[in-house]
């Protein structure tokens, strides 16, 4: 770099040739992770709404698929809370098992706002009746209740088209900031067969 004499001032040509695609890169490093602050709170609303749907899809599924009985799945209407009941009995086993599961899903108020949160109420009774067991636990949260529904399905074969006895359909839509998932579970109990 040469210096400046008397009454030169500014950069050479070399100079500016060099540093504008030095500043340019700066910018450019600078402009992605402005963009990437941006879009990580959506990314993580969204990650957060498909956790919820998927992680009530799982329980009801699961709950659902080992149903001898039903109650509160309706054919119009959110058809929750909903309960579900089968028995288990394992004579394999020292002492042997028998015990009879009842499952209710509700909804129930987040702490603040609107939306709400998918309550599992699992009481297990042995096989004279006593509860051996008694849960509650939270399996989805950010809930839209007017978006949830636990419905026979609709099919129409054989003819005449008519309400399933044997499958029901769970619908469920999470709301996390302006993020919206919904997932619809179809759900054929093994018993109702």
């Amino acid at each position: 770099m040469k210096l400046f004499r008397g009454k030169q001032k500014g950069f050479s040509l070399i100079e500016l040739l060099v540093a504008i695609p030095i500043a340019g890169l700066v910018v450019a490093a600078a402009t992605g992770a402005i963009i990437q602050l941006l879009n990580v709170n959506d990314i993580n609303a969204s990650t957060m709404a498909i956790r919820q749907v998927q992680t009530a899809g799982s329980w009801v599924s699961r709950d659902g698929v080992q149903a001898q009985s039903t109650s509160g799945i309706g054919t119009v209407g959110t058809g929750m809370p909903f309960t579900l009941t089968w028995s288990f009995w394992d004579t394999g086993a020292s002492p042997p098992v028998n015990e009879t599961h009842q499952v209710t899903y509700s909804l129930v108020d987040m702490p603040s706002g609107s939306l709400k949160q998918v309550q599992r109420h699992e009481i297990v009774t042995d096989a004279n009746g006593a509860v051996t067991s008694d849960t509650t636990i939270f399996v989805a949260k950010y809930v839209d209740g007017s978006a949830i529904s636990c419905q026979w399905a609709w099919e129409t074969d054989p003819a005449p088209a008519h309400y399933s006895s044997t499958t029901f359909i769970f619908t469920v839509t999470a709301v996390v900031g302006s993020e919206t998932e919904s997932r619809s579970y179809q759900i054929r109990p093994r018993s109702l067969v």
